[in-house]
């Protein structure tokens, strides 16, 4: 008979043991959950911030291809295009420029 008692408190020893986990895991849980909502929502505003990161690069791309247009055709009209003596090739064609004034 005894023996079945000491078996019996060693099973519910067991069980509040097992509890005891079941409570730490549960609680790990949720801790994670919290976490990864956290991370999800930064994800989330770091795409956001990437599509208009993206966004200006295109827009930037266009207006550095308007430029340069617009330089090229410059150039056509100067020959003489200096930019403190140093040659700036664009789209194969090498050109100089001036800050200030064009150069005669």
């Amino acid at each position: 008979m005894r023996h079945m008692q000491s078996h019996m408190e060693h099973m519910m020893f067991d069980m509040r043991h097992m509890q005891l986990n079941m409570e730490h895991m549960m609680f790990d849980m949720r801790h994670m959950q919290s976490h990864m909502r956290h991370m999800m929502f930064d994800m989330r505003h770091m795409q956001s911030h990437m599509r208009h990161m993206m966004f200006d690069m295109r827009h930037m791309q266009s207006d550095i291809r308007h430029l340069i247009l617009h330089i090229s055709e410059l150039g056509w009209q100067k020959r003489h295009f200096q930019y403190r003596g140093s040659f700036i090739p664009i789209s194969g064609i090498e050109l100089t420029l001036k800050c200030a004034a064009w150069a005669d």
